[in-house]
């Protein structure tokens, strides 16, 4: 690491943010701050860390090495969101809002491809689970509801009366 203050380190903030995201991605850009505020020693992720984050982000974006979509960087590379399990890997859990929305898609697709049948309540309930959440508190819920809200309206799962089902091919 440079010993010179990160705002004056622009290309070694540019190389550990791609290879942050190349390793998390899709990762949020506050969790990418907290990587960065660490390997630099720092506590805390204060303004012109943020300011500077952010003006790296956008050069990677213009160099066409990750992608911005609403604060979560992803890689180039990645084809497929892989739902990712606390417990399986270090440092796992993470707060309801820096998972990706397609990734609680994905955890919300494979509960309901397992389930013959689930009701939208017990849906957000089991995926709050899956993503290490023993106790559905109201931000979670409300930020798991608001998500499956939007899959069903892409057509990822229907309602069948009360149960959310898959759709037929």
């Amino acid at each position: 690491m440079s010993h010179l203050p990160f705002h004056e380190c622009k290309s070694e903030l540019n190389r550990l943010i791609c290879q942050v995201v190349d390793e998390e991605g899709p990762v949020h850009i506050n969790i990418v701050a907290r990587r960065l505020a660490g390997a630099w020693g720092l506590a805390k992720v204060g303004s012109r860390m943020k300011t500077a984050i952010s003006s790296v982000v956008n050069d990677c974006m213009r160099q066409r090495k990750l992608i911005n979509r609403k604060e979560f960087l992803w890689p180039l590379s990645i084809t497929e969101v892989p739902v990712r399990i606390p417990g399986i890997e270090d440092g796992a859990f993470r707060d309801i809002e820096y998972i990706p929305p397609e990734e609680i898609w994905g955890g919300m697709l494979l509960i309901v491809k397992q389930s013959v049948g689930i009701n939208s309540e017990a849906l957000v309930t089991e995926t709050a689970r899956l993503f290490g959440y023993n106790r559905v508190a109201e931000k979670v819920r409300v930020y798991l509801s608001g998500i499956l809200a939007e899959l069903v309206t892409k057509g990822g799962v229907i309602y069948n009366g009360e149960s959310l089902t898959l759709p037929k091919k």
